[in-house]
């Protein structure tokens, strides 16, 4: 497993130096520089993968079934989108609760975004839920998770955290990246993390656009309020289901046919 967090690590350092090279560009090749910074560790961290993978298959002398991490039930999709209301509340807390301090520390202001909503949306919603859910949840569950979910969490949100690299968004950027590596690691797939982020992120945008005074601060904040009670309620009436998939997010379990759970 070391060796794959080390080799997690060093793909995560790559797109840091690639992403860093693309922020001095402009125009189209700034974002396509942008992309191939995702592209290239992501594919590196596949390729890798499929060795690491025949190598544990020798070692057990078991075939692994394929990790089909792009697919999601319906079913699932409407047992995961209660936790949404929930999580950006907590962030858009965490949000505030951190500009609040460092206002007060005399740090400045967050970050102001100057373009149409229409851009932000694909600048600041569509293209890093994608980009980023491929880099920091799915290469960590194809490299690590197989070994150890714990670590898997850990690393995963840790790294999400710190590529924001401002102090204005890694406090919550580590608390959404851990819900969104467990939402993934419950549901077998990249969806659910796909999902939250995106929305997470479109909201995060509406806000920045069109909430420019207190009666809409508070018309949003009631509308996110009632639908985070609404989706605690519905969670409470399932919680059974809620508490068996999140110990599925630290379960490994092997690829006999018996089914074998191993501690993490």
């Amino acid at each position: 497993m070391g060796k794959n967090i080390s080799f997690y690590t060093l793909f995560v350092l790559i797109y840091v130096l690639i992403s860093t090279v693309s922020s001095y560009l402009s125009g189209w090749i700034s974002s396509l520089i942008y992309v191939f910074s995702f592209a290239l560790p992501v594919l590196l961290s596949f390729l890798y993968s499929r060795g690491d993978k025949r190598a544990r298959e020798e070692e057990r002398g078991l075939a692994e079934p394929e990790r089909r991490l792009f697919r999601i039930s319906m079913h699932d999709i409407l047992l995961l989108l209660p936790v949404a209301a929930p999580l950006i509340g907590v962030v858009f807390l965490v949000s505030f609760l951190t500009s609040s301090l460092l206002g007060a520390l005399g740090l400045g202001g967050a970050p102001v975004y100057t373009g149409s909503f229409a851009e932000m949306l694909i600048e600041n919603a569509i293209a890093p839920a994608i980009l980023e859910e491929l880099l920091f949840r799915y290469v960590p569950i194809l490299l690590i998770a197989p070994y150890s979910k714990k670590y898997t969490v850990i690393l995963s949100s840790v790294y999400f955290a710190l590529i924001h690299m401002n102090v204005w968004q890694m406090p919550y950027a580590l608390f959404a990246g851990a819900v969104f590596i467990l939402a993934d690691l419950s549901f077998s797939s990249v969806i659910p993390s796909l999902v939250l982020h995106l929305l997470n992120n479109v909201v995060s945008c509406v806000w920045t656009c069109f909430i420019d005074d207190g009666v809409k601060a508070a018309v949003f904040v009631s509308v996110l309020t009632v639908l985070s009670a609404a989706s605690f309620a519905f969670i409470a009436v399932k919680r059974r289901v809620y508490v068996k998939l999140l110990r599925q997010a630290f379960v490994l379990q092997s690829s006999s046919s018996s089914n074998v759970d191993f501690d993490v």
